[in-house]
């Protein structure tokens, strides 16, 4: 993830643009571009959580931004379709160029990820300017003194960098593309039945809930309310603490339908070796 400022005061020089500033003894804006590489296919979703939607939702939390396009941008709607379609040269979904930036109906196509932010001048300039006096109810001129930006978009950069990577590193999570770094242990609840037989089988298996595909474990400090919610009344309950490190099988955190908690889920067998101790 790499941002880097493209254009300030309308000049591509950038010295050129903040000189602009000085002489005028007044604030500029600027121009971020922002560029990711190594994406997956397959992140974002074509409607409400598209990749455009969540990146342009967190950068707009940045202060003075004032604009966002991606790939081709404003720019697109002088072309021709057939110009500004990207033919796919291969399987893995390359294209020949990119206007659409890396991203096609919400989803990213492993294409380079572009786009570019416009960084409004900041207000705070030594120029002489008119605004309402709210004693009087007067318009008066006035001039901000002291130490200020001539261009914040100078600053933009590295905070650009860090919004679009935690979007991109939660879309991951989303989408099981990215398993989250876990270091403290993880409990699975099952039954006693269910370990005697992982005692011989070697593996311990979702009973009730292996159509799924996975194995619904817990934190510690989410087990009283699975418990309580699900596991209230089942005979025989048996909780194991397991070591993430040792598992074989994929192991991914992902959001519950239901509750706004993230739960690690097993894709596969719990290999016996994985189990540490029996809890209950």
């Amino acid at each position: 993830v790499k941002a880097t400022i493209t254009e300030i005061g309308g000049e591509k020089d950038i010295e050129a643009g903040l000189q602009k500033a000085i002489d005028q003894k007044d604030s500029v804006g600027g121009i971020v571009e922002c560029r990711v590489t190594g994406l997956p296919v397959g992140l974002g979703e074509p409607f409400w959580d598209s990749v455009e939607s969540l990146i342009s939702h967190a950068v707009f939390a940045i202060p003075a931004v004032r604009g966002i396009e991606f790939g081709t941008g404003f720019q697109s709607a002088r072309m021709f379709g057939v110009d500004h379609n990207d033919a796919i040269e291969n399987t893995s979904g390359l294209t020949r160029t990119n206007h659409a930036g890396g991203i096609v109906g919400g989803i990213t196509n492993g294409n380079e990820l572009v786009f570019r932010i416009a960084i409004k001048p900041t207000s705070s300039t030594p120029k002489e300017q008119v605004t309402l006096n709210w004693e009087t109810g007067e318009q008066e001129v006035f001039s901000v003194k002291g130490r200020h930006d001539l261009c914040i978009a100078l600053r933009v950069p590295p905070v650009l960098e860090a919004v679009t990577a935690i979007v991109l590193t939660d879309l991951a999570m989303l989408t099981g593309l990215l398993s989250r770094v876990v270091e403290e242990p993880i409990f699975y609840i099952t039954t006693v039945g269910a370990i005697e037989a992982a005692k011989t089988s070697g593996a311990l298996i979702a009973d009730s809930l292996s159509t799924e595909g996975f194995i619904h474990c817990s934190e510690a400090c989410q087990l009283p309310g699975v418990i309580e919610r699900f596991y209230k009344d089942v005979p025989d309950l048996q909780i194991v603490e397991i070591s993430p490190s040792k598992l074989t099988s994929k192991l991914v955190y992902e959001k519950a339908a239901d509750v706004d908690d993230w739960f690690p889920h097993v894709y596969g067998a719990v290999n016996w070796d994985a189990i540490k101790r029996n809890v209950l």
